[in-house]
C-alpha cells in the first residue's frame, strides 16, 4: 500500500472511512480479470458491513447501512489528486447491478502501483527527480484511458462499466417485461445499444408506465391491445412515451409519434 494514503484527505476522517476505503482498494482487481478492469470490483453494502465489523470483547460491532452509504457517497464526491496535484477526480465511481454495484477506483495506480511506493531506505534527491516524470506520464496515461472509456459510452451511473453489468441490467428489464416473445438475444443487443444514450432506471420506469397503462385499460373494462413485442418496444423506444393519468386513476393513451401505436 502506497504512503500516498497518509497524504489523502480520508486520513483525517473517522477510522471507519479509512477501513472502507482500504477494503475497496485491496479487493479491487490488480489486473484485468473476466469482465472487470484493473481497479474495479463488484461489491455490495452488506458485504462491506461484514468486512468492516470489529470485536469489542465478545461482542461484534457492525457499521450501519446508513454509515456505509454515507461513506460511499463521500468517496463518490470527494476530489483526490491523482498524482503531484496534476488532476483531480472523485475517489470512486459506482454503478448499480443486480448483485450490488461495480466500483471503479479512480487513480488506482497511485495507491497500488509499486512505482508510487516510497522506499523505507534513503531516497536521494536525484532519484526523486528522476522518478517524477514517469509518475506524471503514468497519471496522464491513466487519465487518457478514462477519457477513452467515456467516449465509448462507458458513463458513470448510466452505461455498464463491464459487459457483465449490461447483461444484468437487461435481465432485470427482461424479467420485468411481461410479454416475453421473440429473439431474446436480439433484444439483449438492442438493450445494450439503448444504454449508450438512456439510463437503465429511465427505461425501467417507462416500461412500468406502459405495463400499468395496459392493466388500467383492462381494469376499466376498456379495450386493451396486446402488449408490444419486446423488440418492437425497445426499437421504438416506447419507454419514452408519456401516459396521462385519467380521472379514474388509470392511464390514457400515450402521447407518441410512433405510427404503430400499440400494435405489433
Amino acid at each position: 500500500m502506497s504512503r500516498k494514503l497518509i497524504e489523502s484527505e480520508i486520513w483525517e476522517n473517522p477510522p471507519i472511512h479509512l477501513k472502507v476505503w482500504m477494503y475497496l482498494l485491496l479487493k479491487a482487481q490488480f489486473k484485468p480479470y473476466k469482465n472487470l478492469e484493473r481497479g474495479q470490483l463488484v461489491v455490495s453494502i452488506p458485504e462491506i458491513i461484514e468486512a468492516c465489523s470489529y470485536k469489542v470483547g465478545y461482542r461484534t460491532e457492525k457499521p450501519t447501512k446508513s454509515q456505509i452509504f454515507n461513506i460511499l457517497e463521500w468517496l463518490r464526491n470527494s476530489n483526490e489528486a491523482s498524482d503531484e496535484g496534476y488532476t483531480n477526480e472523485t475517489m470512486i465511481e459506482t454503478m448499480k447491478t443486480t448483485r450490488g454495484m461495480v466500483v471503479n477506483v479512480s487513480n488506482y495506480n497511485v495507491y497500488q502501483d509499486p512505482k508510487s511506493y516510497e522506499q523505507n531506505d534513503e531516497w536521494s534527491v536525484e532519484e526523486s527527480t528522476n522518478n517524477t516524470m514517469p509518475k506524471r506520464q503514468a497519471a496522464t496515461i491513466n487519465k487518457n484511458v478514462k477519457k477513452e472509456l467515456r467516449t465509448k459510452e462507458v458513463i458513470k451511473d448510466n452505461v455498464a462499466i463491464a459487459p457483465v453489468v449490461s447483461d444484468e441490467l437487461f435481465e432485470e428489464w427482461w424479467n420485468h417485461y411481461a410479454h416475453k416473445v421473440g429473439d431474446k438475444k436480439k433484444c439483449r443487443t438492442k438493450y445494450k445499444s439503448l444504454l449508450k444514450k438512456n439510463k437503465h432506471e429511465e427505461i425501467m420506469i417507462g416500461t412500468k408506465r406502459y405495463k400499468d397503462h395496459l392493466e388500467s385499460l383492462k381494469a376499466r373494462g376498456e379495450f386493451a391491445p396486446n402488449p408490444k413485442h419486446p423488440y418492437t418496444f425497445l426499437n421504438g423506444e416506447n419507454f419514452k412515451d408519456e401516459y396521462e393519468a385519467s380521472q379514474s386513476g388509470g392511464y390514457d393513451a400515450p402521447k407518441t409519434n410512433h405510427p404503430d401505436g400499440f400494435d405489433w
